[in-house]
């Protein structure tokens, strides 16, 4: 899971750019670039290689978003939660009062053997602590008896 309390997404956002492969880039998303840049830092994205929400795929078998935008300039009332198993699949985007602003993205990774799990899980936690120095998120990794690393 990785959380934020940023800009979040819109509806709109999320239709034509969060799950559109390839969709151009967004003249807000252009101008925090460069205040991000002339700030001294880089603005860091999942989606800025064109794939979008298909790159999660690689990974996991399930992804929910969770979503509410935190700019007055385009606010919507309410949050969005987006919940898609696997490419194939259909997905569905509704709205949801709950969602705090800013986003949150749920992956599910995909069935680890059984047996090779634990050390799955053991190589997954020593590569994040090894590689990970500073993420622009929380990052909370839990298997599925509920360990957390």
């Amino acid at each position: 899971m990785c959380k934020d309390d940023g800009a979040g997404m819109t509806r709109q956002i999320i239709e034509n750019h969060f799950l559109v492969s390839g969709s151009t880039k967004r003249p807000d998303l252009l101008r925090l670039q460069s205040k991000c840049h002339d700030a001294g830092f880089d603005l860091m994205r999942t989606g800025k290689f064109g794939i979008g929400v298909l790159s999660y795929f690689v990974l996991g078998d399930r992804v929910q978003v969770r979503t509410r935008r935190n700019l007055t300039s385009d606010m919507e009332p309410h949050g969005w939660v987006f919940e898609i198993e696997g490419i194939g699949s259909f997905g569905e985007l509704r709205k949801d009062d709950a969602v705090a602003p800013g986003t949150e993205i749920a992956l599910r990774l995909r069935d680890v053997i059984a047996e090779q799990a634990t050390a799955w899980f053991d190589m997954l936690m020593d590569y994040l602590v090894r590689v990970v120095v500073k993420a622009p998120c929380h990052v909370r990794v839990q298997d599925i008896e509920g360990s957390v690393g």
